[in-house]
């Protein structure tokens, strides 16, 4: 694999137009969350191009019910002959059985398939393995944004304003897919960042798999007390246990496909903290830590 990188688009300074890329309607494969929030920021840019969904059926009568989506995909494969842009926007395992049936349909297609999984190299590799029966185009993608609360219903306009989307630095797009790249983020107003996969992976185990662990083993650690006292906390705890809430349905997945740098990372703080319990024990200072840990902060605020 090529040496890993990080690095901003220098195609995206200029805002695509929505006629430059090409794109008449977009496919949103999964309307929970992200796939809502992705149509519900298109719907606020009043953008005209038609947003075709798919999903279980009840949802999908719920999101064209609420103007989410303005026609319903019969498979995926549908999505091939209608959309010129398809995100895969379900879980990883799901997303990647989005893929097979995108790869193996024989429906003629320029689109571009984008992703937007919390881990990249897994369905990348799928991706290459496949024997692509059309013409259509796939890009890992991540976008670095998301609630602890899950579903259509909790979906954000706003959510991606601001965040990195990731994509895979590894495919050669035409100038058509990159039109239609930087459209997309552009419209979501979002901005690309392009790094290899699994570099990508290395990152979001340090900000965001293992911050969802250490939030979800604290806010099960601090179970145990009676709720009565919980209620009395402040925001510290609040905002320490805020990702505890996150359902666990939408880790799974995450959790087994990024398993080796989850457990090695896992190790190393495990380790870090019986360093600070056994200088607390001895009555020795931990303002190393406290040190360390301000320069995390100013990172981010």
């Amino acid at each position: 694999m090529k040496k890993a990188s990080l690095r901003k688009s220098k195609a995206i300074r200029r805002k695509v137009t929505r006629r430059e890329a090409q794109i008449n309607s977009i496919g949103i494969l999964g309307v929970g969350l992200i796939g809502g929030s992705i149509a519900e920021r298109l719907r606020a840019e009043r953008n005209p191009a038609l947003i075709y969904g798919y999903d279980r059926p009840g949802v999908l009568s719920v999101a064209k019910a609420q103007n989410v989506i303005d026609r319903k995909l019969a498979s995926p494969a549908h999505a091939l002959a209608s959309c010129d842009l398809i995100v895969l926007s379900a879980n990883p395992l799901t997303n990647k059985k989005f893929l097979k049936r995108l790869a193996a349909s024989r429906t003629q297609s320029q689109a571009l398939i984008i992703d937007t999984g919390s881990t990249q190299l897994s369905i990348v590799r799928l991706a290459e393995s496949l024997d692509w029966k059309n013409s259509a185009r796939f890009v890992a993608g991540h976008p670095m944004a998301g609630r602890e609360r899950e579903g259509l219903k909790n979906r954000i306009g706003d959510l991606f304003v601001g965040h990195p989307f990731f994509f895979d630095d590894g495919p050669k797009l035409s100038k058509l897919n990159r039109a239609r790249l930087s459209w997309f983020t552009g419209e979501l107003g979002a901005y690309p960042l392009f790094v290899d996969p699994e570099k990508h992976d290395a990152i979001m185990t340090d900000i965001s798999h293992l911050p969802q662990l250490v939030s979800t083993s604290l806010a099960s650690f601090v179970a145990h007390h009676p709720s009565k006292y919980l209620a009395l906390a402040g925001t510290g705890l609040q905002s320490m246990i805020r990702l505890g809430g996150s359902p666990y349905t939408n880790w799974d997945d995450v959790f087994k496909e990024n398993q080796e740098k989850i457990t090695l990372r896992l190790t190393e703080l495990i380790a870090n903290l019986i360093e600070m319990r056994d200088s607390i024990s001895k009555g020795d200072s931990v303002s190393i830590y406290f040190k360390q840990a301000r320069r995390s902060y100013r990172c981010l605020w």
